[in-house]
């Protein structure tokens, strides 16, 4: 998040039908400190960071970072502004989230500003697994161009629990490879 990162869930509420997934749902974030939402499979959990991120809008009750109401912009302004979504569509294959790899909505995600990564773990961990998530979500998705492959590994550089050094390290060289393109 950037600047005062403090974000605020003010009265959220979101309704599909007649089944209300949130209702009321009010929390604050501060920079520094660990938020946890939790809660049993069902329970509203990723309809509340679809809310946060911009996916949904709110029924009612809005979000604010930095005291600035953000629920109603377009989730790429918000991803902008250092709220994002990170989704790992090999994750998602695995846990039967979608069916097939190519049934995934990658590149619409990654316009969309959502933090897509190829990792569900860690980067610092993974030695070649990395490559290999980077080799199968490329041979599924074959539409996906360089400016899509700089975007996924950069969000699964920046996502990673690597020390801060570290992350410099890898999105340089990144950044040189994909210069020299």
């Amino acid at each position: 998040m950037n600047g005062d990162a403090t974000l605020e869930v003010n009265g959220v509420s979101k309704r599909f039908g007649g089944l209300t997934a949130l209702h009321q749902v009010s929390f604050t974030a501060r920079e520094g400190r660990i938020t946890a939402i939790i809660g049993p499979n069902g329970a509203g959990k990723t309809t509340l960071l679809n809310v946060i991120s911009g996916l949904l809008p709110p029924d009612s009750g809005c979000v604010m970072l930095g005291g600035t109401v953000i629920s109603g912009l377009p989730s790429h302004e918000i991803a902008r502004r250092g709220i994002t979504l990170t989704v790992c569509p090999l994750s998602n294959t695995a846990l039967k989230v979608i069916r097939r790899m190519q049934d995934s909505p990658v590149r619409r995600m990654l316009d969309a500003g959502i933090n897509v990564t190829v990792n569900s773990d860690d980067p610092a961990y993974f030695g070649g697994y990395l490559n290999q998530n980077f080799t199968e979500t490329f041979e599924a998705l074959p539409a996906l161009g360089a400016a899509q492959a700089y975007r996924l590994a950069r969000n699964s550089f920046e996502a990673s629990f690597a020390s801060a050094a570290q992350k410099v390290r890898w999105c340089d060289a990144l950044d040189a490879h994909f210069a020299a393109i």
